[in-house]
């Protein structure tokens, strides 16, 4: 199979370096707008070795907003990944109509958040469903952790209740390192931090602000190494907007809290520290760009040598983990039914030396999966696909572990929710 990339950061790089070490796959084309990126990784796959070293590897300039220019760079692949932002996938989705390839991305918007463009939004994709199916073609939404594996694990948990009161979604990303780092692109890491949307949950189908997010602030034990964290309520996403959409049962509360974490130091303790660091350098300018200024403070952390900073001592630990936990009734009796995902920094730089723990769990996940079941027949099913309507949901998880990732389920009685 050849596959095309298009963007080459942190999760395209990595993504493009996993499917190059796969049997099935022969040539890899890694396609961004900043050539250069692509070349860098281009160089970084070959020094893998091994088959990596033996896969034809291109790199191309593309416009991910022109499907033609898509279809060009992607000729004769069979399979586009695209690691761009939502409102690039409208345009990929159709470049890969054109190059009569199978397509998937990470993540869109929701046509219930106000103000979102409709075109950036999964809907607006589900659009496209007889087209691919009419092609013969799969294209897989949202897939990898969050969205991903927990749209799996919630439709996996509800399908076994009779009813469902609650889902909750706690997720966080963490690295402690001797700098604060960047989990992401530096801006984005920053807007993912500040929670720039107000917090807000689905309550019956409909959206309810939050006034006070630190209100609905909590202490969750997530899995070692993470430990306990202090996570802070979410605004409405695709995360949660694709659990009501799959859930086929009434929800009576949907419902994300998550975090960024720099070591020890939570979200806030984090802008914090940025905030000082930025006074000190600049004590001249009376003004600031709040988010470059911010971002200026964190240390880029994408397609680096993790393993040589581990080594090094700059980094110590870190991890991506996710739960869901539901409340509902199974057979007369209220049970509450959690699952967690774990994938670490020490798993992810066994699997590839400049992939972290944020890459690695998100496109080493779901997204590596589906690819493989693609690329070898196991997955027949055409049209456009969301990880909630991911069927044999037991089976992706037992791959998932045979990735290196570990999972979690518990399933016991309650008295009373997270969520009052």
């Amino acid at each position: 199979m050849d596959v095309c990339i298009i963007g080459c950061g942190n999760q395209g790089g990595c993504f493009g370096a996993l499917l190059a070490m796969e049997e099935e796959v022969g040539r890899v084309v890694l396609a961004d707008m900043e050539l250069e990126q692509a070349r860098h990784v281009k160089q970084l796959i070959h020094e893998i070795g091994g088959k990596a070293s033996q896969t034809i590897v291109e790199t191309a300039g593309v416009n991910a907003m022109d499907p033609q220019d898509v279809a060009k760079v992607a000729e004769n692949c069979n399979f586009i990944f695209n690691g761009i932002l939502p409102f690039c996938n409208l345009a990929v989705m159709q470049g890969a109509l054109l190059a009569g390839a199978h397509y998937m991305d990470l993540y869109a918007l929701s046509s219930d958040l106000e103000g979102t463009r409709y075109e950036e939004t999964v809907e607006a994709q589900m659009e496209l469903d007889q087209k691919f199916k009419d092609a013969g073609l799969t294209a897989f939404l949202s897939q990898g952790v969050s969205p991903g594996w927990v749209n799996l694990a919630s439709k996996y948990i509800t399908d076994q209740m009779d009813e469902v009161d609650e889902i909750g979604v706690r997720s966080i990303t963490w690295l402690e390192a001797t700098d604060i780092v960047a989990m992401g692109p530096p801006v984005l890491s920053i807007e993912m931090t500040l929670h720039l949307e107000p917090p807000s949950y689905y309550k019956d189908g409909v959206i309810v602000p939050l006034d006070d997010e630190l209100a609905f602030a909590e202490e969750f034990q997530f899995p070692k190494p993470a430990g306990t964290k202090k996570i802070f309520m979410e605004s409405v996403s695709c995360v949660e907007a694709l659990i009501r959409k799959f859930t086929d049962k009434p929800v009576h509360r949907i419902y994300h809290r998550g975090g960024i974490f720099s070591g020890t130091s939570d979200i806030k303790d984090v802008i914090f520290q940025a905030v000082r660091k930025q006074v000190i350098e600049h004590p001249q300018r009376e003004m600031l760009n709040l988010k470059e200024a911010l971002a200026s403070s964190l240390k880029p952390m994408a397609n680096v040598d993790y393993k040589a900073m581990v080594e090094s001592g700059e980094l110590i630990n870190g991890a991506d983990t996710a739960a869901v936990i539901v409340y509902g009734k199974k057979k007369g009796q209220k049970v509450r039914h959690e699952m967690t995902f774990n994938s670490t920094l020490h798993e992810a730089i066994k699997h590839l030396s400049w992939a972290g723990n944020g890459a690695y769990s998100t496109v080493g996940s779901l997204p590596i999966i589906l690819a493989g079941m693609l690329m070898r027949g196991e997955f027949t099913r055409t049209g456009v696909i969301a990880p909630g309507q991911l069927e044999e949901p037991e089976m992706i998880f037992r791959k998932l572990e045979g990735r290196g990732h570990i999972l979690g389920e518990k399933i016991e009685r309650y008295t009373c929710m997270d969520v009052q």
